[in-house]
């Protein structure tokens, strides 16, 4: 979702080149701007038609103490990806 605080992400947008509604949904949980969550294994957004292609955001944003020390910190991410047919 589009957010404003900070201002990072958007809304899911149909990207078919067609007039047509986007029919993509973002779940509650992550569909409210401003408000962000990650629970590992969750469905975060998802279509019950074939009829549109659909780009979807994601974005992060990492809870960083004051108190870490400063260098290079890496992590993993991964998203399953199911279509419809």
């Amino acid at each position: 979702m589009a957010n404003t605080t900070p201002d990072v992400g958007a809304d899911p947008v149909s990207t078919s080149g067609e007039e047509e509604p986007v029919t993509g949904v973002v779940l509650p949980k992550y569909g409210t701007p401003n408000e962000f969550a990650y629970v590992n294994g969750d469905i975060v957004a998802q279509t019950n038609t074939e009829s549109s292609q659909i780009k979807y955001t994601v974005s992060m944003i990492v809870n960083v103490s004051g108190n870490t020390p400063a260098g290079h910190y890496s992590g993993d991410f991964s998203a399953l990806v199911t279509p419809v047919f």
